[in-house]
């Protein structure tokens, strides 16, 4: 996932949106890799969206990682 969304940042997207709706646990390699997708994009002036982490386990994880200050998180693409 890190290198997918690496080179998606290369391409220098306006916002770069992470669907995560089908993701039920984020362990700390996730967490490492989000954190260095949203490091990223703040340090190019992408935005970066996680559609779907909103509630549960993954919600969880985001905030404790605080995350949830460094991107957008939605529940469905509609809300970007």
């Amino acid at each position: 996932m890190r290198r997918a969304v690496a080179d998606e940042l290369l391409s220098s997207p306006g916002l770069l949106a992470l669907d995560l709706s089908g993701v039920n646990r984020i362990d700390g390699d996730g967490i490492d890799a989000l954190t260095s997708a949203a490091t990223q994009a703040g340090e190019s002036d992408i935005g970066l969206c996680l559609v779907g982490a909103h509630k549960g386990p993954s919600a969880a994880a985001l905030a404790a990682a605080d995350l949830s200050e460094l991107v957008e998180i939605v529940p469905t693409l509609d809300d970007i």
